[in-house]
C-alpha cells in the first residue's frame, strides 16, 4: 500500500505518514518520541507558535488525515492495539462506543461482557451500556441465550456487528 504524506494544520514543521510514522522536516527523519502513562505513542513537537507540547501520535494522524476531531467524539484504534497509528486503524466514534472496546471488568466471571450470574433468582442475566445507562436485556436459563441476547443487542445498537443471526 502506497503511504501518503500530509501536514497537520498544526504543525507545519513536520510532515505525517498513513502508515503513522512523523517525520520532522529539519532533519528528515522518523519522531522517536515515548509512550505516554496510558500507553499511547507520543511525541514532544513545537506548534506554528514554535510552543513545545506534548501530543499523542494518533490523535495527530487522526486529526491529519480525518480532519479536525468533532466534538463529544474520541479517536479509536480499531484493531485495540495502541501501537498501530496506520490511519487505516483510526476511526471518529462516540465515548459510548469507545468504552466497548474496554476490556471486561476484572469481576466478570462469565467471560463475556454483558452477561452475568443473578444468584437470588437463578439464571443468567444479560445488560447492556448505552449513554452511561444500564438496559436490562433480560434473564434467562441458559448462558447462551444471555450470550446471544447480548450480542444481539451490540448489533441492534451498532456496537460491534456479529454474526450471530440475530433478528432486529
Amino acid at each position: 500500500m502506497q503511504i501518503i504524506e500530509a501536514s497537520h494544520i498544526n504543525f507545519p514543521d513536520y510532515v505525517c505518514r498513513s502508515n503513522g510514522t512523523l517525520v520532522g522536516l529539519r532533519y528528515s527523519s522518523v519522531l522517536a518520541g515515548f509512550i505516554n502513562s496510558n500507553g499511547y505513542p507520543s511525541v514532544r513537537i513545537k506548534d506554528k507558535c514554535g510552543i513545545l507540547k506534548s501530543r499523542t501520535v494518533h490523535r495527530i494522524i487522526a486529526e491529519t488525515f480525518l480532519g479536525a476531531l468533532p466534538k463529544g467524539l474520541d479517536t479509536d484504534h480499531i484493531d485495540r492495539n495502541k501501537l498501530n497509528n496506520d490511519i487505516t486503524n483510526l476511526r471518529y466514534i462516540s465515548r459510548s462506543q469507545n468504552n466497548f472496546n474496554k476490556d471486561g471488568n476484572k469481576n466478570n466471571t462469565s467471560g463475556v461482557k454483558g452477561v452475568s450470574w443473578h444468584s437470588q433468582n437463578q439464571l443468567w442475566r444479560a445488560y447492556i451500556m448505552l449513554d452511561y445507562k444500564q438496559i436490562s436485556l433480560g434473564t434467562y436459563e441458559s448462558f447462551e441465550d444471555a450470550c446471544i441476547a447480548r450480542f444481539c443487542a451490540e448489533e441492534k445498537y451498532n456496537i460491534k456487528p456479529k454474526a450471530w443471526g440475530c433478528k432486529s
